[in-house]
């Protein structure tokens, strides 16, 4: 992986990982990751791709807008550069909005806001954690889902 200095940062870098045959590109904004922020993948679909590639777990936040807590939740525990490096490094992170993508957030059952699942590559839910969580309490659920 090769990392180009700019005078505003990282660029952008792209990582070709090959898996059983099957050649996956990833987009990575390399200014996200530099600056502590959450490299989300952009759909459900590119998520579990890169999961099935990489062997990582996904990592799925739902929220929505409106909600106080999520916007909580985003504004302290996911914005925190440790576990932003921490989620980067050990899962696949999709954010979900519940209007939006209400059809995923039907098929995870969600009846509380935020809503964060871990899926193994194969779907299997690994772990959910209902409501906001303070960075240390959301570290210590998402290291239980990995054991």
């Amino acid at each position: 992986m090769r990392l180009a200095r700019t005078g505003m940062g990282f660029t952008a870098l792209a990582v070709i990982v090959s898996l059983v045959g099957a050649n996956v590109l990833i987009f990575a904004s390399g200014t996200a990751m530099a600056s502590g922020r959450i490299a989300w993948a952009r759909n459900f679909s590119q998520a579990r791709r890169i999961s099935s590639a990489t062997g990582k777990p996904m990592l799925i936040v739902i929220g929505a807008k409106w909600c106080g807590f999520c916007r909580k939740l985003e504004s302290t525990t996911l914005s925190n550069r440790r576990m932003a490096a921490y989620i980067n490094a050990s899962f696949v992170p999709l954010h979900l909005d519940s209007d939006r993508d209400s059809k995923a957030a039907q098929n995870l059952k969600v009846t509380t806001l935020p809503a964060t699942f871990v899926l193994a590559p194969d779907r299997r839910i690994l772990a959910r954690i209902d409501g906001y969580r303070d960075v240390g309490a959301f570290y210590d659920e998402l290291q239980r889902s990995l054991q």
